[in-house]
């Protein structure tokens, strides 16, 4: 019996306690050291005091880095090690009971869907990258002149395929990650069902060839969706596009169970906050680009929230209480918050 079933179930051993009580532990000892919680007014002050000259002098703390990253590994300890972030053969058996962590009753991972894994985590805790760029999309990127800063990282993260292709200058191209939300799969291309969709998602996913992309899909992130991941991959698979790779919902259960306390709520977090707490076990210095929720830059000019689509904000997440810790993060010197132009 795994920790979820025993937890889910209520029936755990000595032993299974032992590990749900020190789990606890080390998520109360990252909560209060890096939980504060602010109001509005604090937050708006505090963006308000952001400057083009102010970035400038921003430099990294790597003891503060460090003492971060060892409170947060250890805060996602589970059951003598920490999951990847999505699923490998290393970390899950055919058998294995896998939770949904939006909604869904658990699945046994079947053979098919086992022998699609990776072996091991192509992405390595016990290798970081020196340098990892994590590119949203809010529109504070356009004009911004950041895309050789974005590419200059060993390692680039995007979100939900976003576009690249003409938008080089300020958001870079090169692309090692990107997510996929299903909804956008079947809004945008009817789910794949027809030869047609299926030759406009492949025409979408041309800007990512020749990179080695990895494709992260939700495939246990809501149950009624999963089928069009699986579709995602079955269409990707033996290509030269990208390659798919489901999340580990496991991972994602423990980042939401950290961050939702200290966020003060029950909205599931972003992709964004989960990557970047997740990029912490890979990439030794973190840049973020692309994270800003309000309708105006630091230098007021408008600001749409993707620069790639009109697509408006969504009410699904705390984005306003997400980008405080990260510009605290940024603020303490653990990850650098690009939030002006990089000319």
């Amino acid at each position: 019996m795994n920790l979820y079933r025993a937890l889910c179930c209520g029936r755990y051993d000595g032993q299974q306690r032992r590990i749900y009580q020190e789990r606890t532990s080390t998520f109360s000892l990252f909560q209060a050291r890096y939980g504060s919680r602010f109001t509005t007014p604090e937050l708006m002050a505090a963006v308000g005091k952001l400057n083009a000259t102010l970035l400038k002098s921003w430099s990294g703390n790597q003891q503060e880095l460090d003492t971060f990253r060892q409170y947060l590994v250890s805060a996602l300890w589970r059951e003598g090690k920490t999951y990847p972030f999505y699923l490998t053969k290393a970390y899950i058996k055919v058998g294995d009971s896998l939770p949904f962590y939006g909604s869904g009753r658990p699945q046994n991972v079947s053979e098919s869907l086992w022998s699609s894994l990776p072996e091991t985590p192509i992405v390595r805790s016990d290798r970081r990258f020196q340098t990892c760029s994590i590119v949203g999309s809010s529109g504070i990127l356009l004009g911004s002149g950041c895309g050789h800063e974005i590419d200059k990282a060993e390692f680039v993260i995007r979100f939900n395929v976003a576009t690249v292709s003409g938008f080089k200058a300020d958001v870079g191209r090169k692309t090692n990650l990107t997510t996929l939300n299903p909804t956008y799969v079947r809004n945008r291309f009817g789910s794949l069902q027809s030869k047609a969709n299926i030759k406009a998602f492949k025409a979408k996913m041309e800007q990512f060839r020749g990179q080695g992309s990895l494709l992260m899909l939700p495939a246990f992130g809501i149950s009624g969706f999963q089928k069009i991941s699986l579709r995602v991959a079955e269409t990707l698979s033996g290509g030269d596009l990208m390659t798919p790779v489901y999340g580990d919902p496991r991972h994602f259960l423990a980042v939401k169970s950290l961050w939702q306390p200290i966020l003060n709520t029950r909205k599931l977090p972003t992709t964004g906050l989960y990557l970047l707490t997740a990029a912490f076990e890979f990439c030794e210095h973190i840049n973020l680009f692309g994270a800003w929720p309000f309708e105006k830059s630091p230098a007021n000019r408008n600001v749409s929230y993707h620069y790639h689509d009109n697509v408006t904000q969504s009410t699904k997440h705390n984005f306003h209480g997400e980008f405080w810790y990260m510009l605290k993060m940024h603020n303490s010197g653990i990850i650098k918050l690009q939030y002006s132009d990089c000319l």
